[in-house]
């Protein structure tokens, strides 16, 4: 390879019938030799998909979040839920960038919601001084850290009320 020229971030190869050798093993080792911090191979027809993730030199098989999630690094932001790749029919393109825009994927979403849930459970509970607001002031600056705040605020806000108002609902 060429020293000037750098490597691409991201190689995706789609394996056909006539390309599996190519793909799964030629195109893997020239890609790890260039460099390429990520080779995603998508093989329709056995129904599979692998991403590998360059480190120390070498490709090393990512584990998806919550077993359909893949999360790339080498193109920040993006995430795939490799159950839109064997859908039949395939899902709207529209509605899987607009999901992808709108942040983590939802396992990722769900799992700060009950870390944060977990953390903050002893603010909720200890109001602190009569009527001072601290733990909602606590439980505010937490929530301003986490992608997708809304739905997670929303949920928070319920919860809250639950709490102070020793589970009884009131609207």
């Amino acid at each position: 390879m060429n020293p000037r020229r750098r490597s691409p971030d991201i190689a995706i190869e789609i394996v056909s019938e006539d390309s599996h050798e190519r793909d799964y093993h030629t195109k893997r080792r020239l890609y790890e030799e260039a460099g390429v911090r990520e080779y995603w191979i998508l093989d329709p027809i056995a129904g599979r998909h692998e991403f590998l993730r360059l480190r120390g030199g070498v490709f090393e098989s990512v584990t998806l979040d919550q077993s359909c999630y893949f999360v790339s690094e080498a193109l920040p932001g993006f995430w795939l839920n490799v159950n839109w790749l064997h859908a039949d029919p395939l899902p709207d393109e529209m509605d899987c960038l607009q999901q992808i825009l709108a942040g983590p994927p939802p396992a990722r979403r769900r799992n700060a919601t009950l870390q944060l849930e977990c953390l903050a459970s002893p603010l909720l509970h200890s109001r602190g001084a009569a009527g001072t607001g601290a733990p909602t002031f606590q439980l505010n600056r937490c929530l301003r850290r986490i992608p997708g705040r809304a739905e997670t605020r929303a949920r928070f806000d319920h919860r809250m009320h639950e709490c102070y108002n020793g589970g009884r609902h009131r609207p």
